[in-house]
């Protein structure tokens, strides 16, 4: 098992062969808590093998997205209330998500610090192809990119909202995180939410990125090698 995903581990094949099809086919994830009733295993080691997974999926082919390209941030989590009456303003303890989604195609997302242009533009050229189209929802940031057609989303009831120019696809991907991730995991700290939207990015992308489903379950277990 030597440089494979389950090099060093004492638990059973047969139960990491489980978990690695659980992990790809359960829409709504599954929770180290799942793991260890349905397999007998402590939660430490649950939760091990789990990340062990999520580390793989981290490692999957991420090739340029082109076309039209929606691009959103939306906030995660976060319990302070800002009080506005005394000047108080901004994200307050929510996390930022960065998302890009290529109309009918791959979707990506990135935990980011701010939706300043020295965050977010980096992400779009490292994973967008320039000349493509990229459809924002008016955050300034997105008028300094450089090489792309920008697309300004309007109301949806405007005729060019009507005419494609629109981000319903990166927003049903935001609406699906929350309400596939929140009933399995409950709220995802900080320190790991990047592993759990590379686990949703595989689960919506390997149909795209894998010819059948024994060459995605290869690449899990073999890539790093």
């Amino acid at each position: 098992m030597k440089g494979i995903i389950m090099e060093g581990s004492k638990t059973p094949l047969s139960i990491w062969f489980q978990m690695l099809y659980d992990f790809t086919t359960f829409t709504n994830g599954v929770s180290a808590v799942v793991m260890k009733q349905r397999f007998g295993l402590s939660y430490n080691c649950a939760y091990d093998i789990g990340m062990t997974i999520r580390r793989r999926m981290r490692e999957a082919p991420m090739p340029k997205l082109s076309g039209i390209v929606e691009v959103d941030e939306t906030f995660y989590g976060g319990h302070k209330e800002l009080d506005r009456s005394k000047g108080q303003y901004g994200i307050g303890d929510k996390l930022v998500i960065l998302g890009m989604k290529q109309r009918d195609e791959l979707v990506y997302m990135f935990l980011i610090e701010n939706k300043n242009a020295e965050t977010i533009l980096p992400f779009i050229y490292k994973h967008v192809e320039k000349g493509s189209v990229i459809h924002h929802d008016g955050n300034p940031v997105y008028n300094k990119l450089e090489g792309y057609s920008l697309k300004l989303v309007r109301k949806k009831n405007s005729k060019p909202f009507r005419n494609g120019i629109h981000n319903n696809n990166i927003e049903n991907m935001w609406h699906r995180f929350k309400w596939e991730s929140i009933p399995t995991y409950g709220y995802i700290g900080k320190d790991n939410l990047q592993q759990y939207l590379y686990e949703f990015c595989f689960r919506k992308n390997m149909g795209l990125l894998f010819d059948s489903f024994m060459d995605m379950f290869y690449f899990l277990v073999f890539s790093g090698r």
